[in-house]
Parts: structure tokens; C-alpha cells; sequence
């Protein structure tokens, strides 16, 4: 299900329309605030740029601002599911719904995406479809083609399971690995750049890569490779910076 366009009513005038991702840029160049109203497309009701990006307007003082965060209302929820239909249906991140408990909760835990295997999956699609046409001529056809798309589907899988990334209030942290697990962290108070690639065809699904870099200089200490909402992850980053901000 495509999402709906969105226009902002700012001074008198209604801009756009535009896509969640657009918005998301212009908040972050500051054209556009989380305060400034909008409206979709075919609809009546007027919002709050924070509640179409999934955010609710932080209280003062640090524990408040956590919760804030992850108060979602059905409508995002909803949001949420048609953005995920875009990606083909495929969940490749969870977002906690309720406030962090402590510093380790997971706020964010996502794998790269499906989309980022583009040859394996022309190979899965034509494995199917060669199996289904030479069944006509030996049923053995049908058995191969399908044989080879299971081993497709089971090396992204594979491939995924291999790399995890995870946001905690503190850190964001990437685990690679298959058996022996190596990780690599950057606190939230110590990341001063991030940066969003979402480069191709992919970069139209919302997949894309984001870059974390410390204080200590531009090198890239770490990157969540090939991730869905790839924007969201920047602004939750930013968002929990706010917050350690007000501690």
C-alpha cells in the first residue's frame, strides 16, 4: 500500500506534497520544524510534522524524554505497516514500543535488508520461474528450480544473520559474525556526524547505509550497511541525543 502524500500549511501557503523522507531532510536542514503543521493527502485533519515522523513532543528532564519517544499512537502504527509494504513486506527492523527501562534496553535491533542481495534474488526469481516452465518438458525441472531458490533464500538469510545492529539510549553498536561474535560501539554523546547513503534503487524502499563518526575525527567508527528506514535510524540517534542533552 503506497503512502499517502503530505503537505505542509506553513505561512499561509501549502507546500509539497512530499514523502516522509522529504520531510525528514527538510527538518534536519532546517527549513521545516517538528512544530509545523501538515496534512495528507484526501484528508481533513490537520498534524504535527512529530506526530506523522512517529515522534510526540518531549517532556523536560531526561527519563521523560525517553518515554516520549516511543509513544506511539495507532495512526503511526498503521504508518508503520504500509511503509513496510513498500519494502515488500519484509520486517527488517523491530522498534520498542515502550519506554527504555535502562540503559541496555534495545531500542532498535535490524539486520541489512533483503534488497541489498540484488543478484541472489534474480537468481531465487529465476530459478522459479525456469522450474515452472521446463516442468512442462521433465517435472525434474520443477524439483531443481526450486532446489536452488531454497538455497538462494537460505544464503540471505545466512548472510543477515551475520550482521545485527542495535541502538541502545547509550550506544549503537554493530555484531558481526557468524560463530565467534566481534563487535564494534560509538556512544550517543560521542557521535558528532552521521550520514545517510541510500544510493540506486534501493535508496527509493528507504534503503540505505548510516554512518556514525565520533568526536575523535571523520573516521567512520561505525556503519549500519545496507538498513530499511535508514532515516529513521539517523533521527532516533539525534532524538536520543536531545535527550542525553537535557540530563
Amino acid at each position: 500500500m503506497k503512502a499517502q502524500p503530505i503537505y505542509v500549511l506553513k505561512d499561509g501557503a501549502r507546500l509539497g506534497p512530499f514523502t516522509e523522507d522529504d520531510l525528514l531532510d527538510l527538518v534536519e536542514s532546517g527549513e521545516l520544524s517538528y512544530d509545523d503543521v501538515c496534512m495528507r493527502a484526501g484528508s481533513v485533519e490537520v498534524e504535527r510534522l512529530r506526530q506523522v515522523l512517529d515522534w510526540r513532543e518531549e517532556s523536560e528532564g531526561g527519563t521523560e524524554g525517553m518515554a516520549a519517544l516511543h509513544e506511539e499512537d495507532e495512526e503511526d502504527d498503521e504508518e508503520e505497516e504500509d511503509e513496510g509494504d513498500d519494502d515488500g513486506g519484509e520486517e527488517d527492523f523491530e522498534w520498542e514500543t515502550g519506554p527504555p527501562r535502562d540503559a541496555n534496553a534495545i531500542l532498535y535491533a535490524g539486520h541489512p535488508s533483503a534488497l541489498s542481495y540484488p543478484k541472489t534474488l534474480i537468481l531465487i526469481a529465476a530459478s522459479i520461474a525456469g522450474g515452472i516452465y521446463g516442468r512442462e518438458f521433465d517435472a525434474w525441472w520443477l524439483f531443481g528450480g526450486l532446489i536452488a531458490a531454497l538455497f538462494g533464500v537460505s544464503w540471505i538469510l545466512l548472510q543477515r544473520s551475520m550482521r545485527l545492529y542495535v541502538i541502545t539510549p547509550r550506544r549503537v553498536e554493530i555484531v558481526h559474525g557468524l560463530l565467534a561474535k566481534n563487535s564494534n560501539e560509538v556512544r550517543i554523546e560521542d557521535i558528532r556526524t552521521i550520514n545517510v547513503h541510500k544510493p540506486g534503487l534501493r535508496g527509493l524502499f528507504g534503503v540505505g547505509t548510516v554512518e556514525f563518526a565520533s568526536a575523535g575525527g571523520s573516521t567512520v567508527e561505525v556503519a549500519f550497511a545496507n538498513v530499511y528506514a535508514a532515516h529513521r535510524i539517523k533521527t532516533l540517534v539525534r532524538r536520543l541525543q536531545d535527550v542525553l542533552d537535557q540530563e
